[in-house]
């Protein structure tokens, strides 16, 4: 058996690949596990494992048919405790995104943290997080930074409270864009800025907490189980950060950018 360690957000998951009985097969699963999760691989053991996660072979692949629905699909994984779980070599990577995603919420919510579903750049050291809902410019106004200002995320960012302070940190999930670079190191959060496509840039600042809350609380990305948890760390949030915009932009790159590099 072999054991790779993973570090996000300060969380440390164990991959124990059990030793299968076709090698070849399953290598192609573990390869494409080490391409995309290679900027968080950790060369040695950590003080402390917070989620194993153990990849097995499956003698037996049953295909289950929905009743009254023409859809099929395969167990893919099983829950073994609160901190561990077993899936298959079968699966694809991207079956095993949807894994790690409920590890990330299960492990943020023990620990005052949340995902937001955003964008984000890097700018002077710190994270400038860019809100909307779908369709609303979230990965164009990266994009348009980018490279000038480093893409930092393009779908989903977690955010977590480390004393008084909030840091962002990237999601361990595939980015939509592959010039991305990943890294385990969180930031501190600079502003956040809720989005509007418009002809003309321009920033206003926004104080009103109702609409705040409402905006924030639509941006959050959950699962159900650990959504009044989630609710609870966005509260917090809002009552300790207070730098946020509305940001009216164009797609025109240096007009963005000359707006954007003002606010650090």
């Amino acid at each position: 058996m072999e054991i790779t360690y993973i570090s996000f957000a300060g969380f440390s998951v164990a991959v124990r690949f059990h030793t299968p009985r076709f090698p070849r097969l399953c290598s192609y699963f573990k390869n494409d596990f080490i391409e995309v999760y290679k900027d968080f691989s950790l060369p040695h053991k950590p003080k402390k494992v917070n989620f194993t996660i153990n990849i097995q072979d499956q003698s037996t692949i049953q295909v289950i048919k929905l009743p009254k629905k023409d859809f099929h699909t395969v167990h893919f994984f099983k829950n073994q405790s609160e901190t561990a779980l077993t899936t298959y070599y079968h699966i694809g990577i991207y079956q095993f995104q949807v894994i790690m995603r409920m590890v990330s919420t299960l492990l943020l919510s023990k620990k005052n943290g949340f995902m937001f579903h955003s964008s984000a750049s890097l700018i002077d050291g710190k994270v400038h997080v860019f809100l909307a809902k779908s369709g609303g410019g979230k990965s164009t106004i990266m994009k348009l930074l980018h490279p000038t200002f480093s893409a930092y995320a393009d779908d989903t960012l977690i955010v977590m409270k480390e004393g008084k302070s909030y840091l962002a940190y990237q999601t361990p999930f595939i980015e939509k864009e592959a010039f991305i670079q990943k890294q385990s190191k969180g930031y501190p959060i600079r502003k956040i800025y809720f989005l509007q496509k418009k002809p003309f840039t321009s920033i206003k600042e926004m104080k009103n907490k109702k609409i705040l809350a409402k905006k924030l609380y639509q941006s959050i990305w959950f699962d159900l189980e650990s959504r009044q948890k989630n609710l609870s760390c966005v509260g917090e949030f809002l009552n300790h950060f207070h730098d946020y915009s509305v940001l009216n932009f164009t797609k025109d790159k240096n007009e963005v950018g000359k707006f954007l590099s003002k606010q650090t």
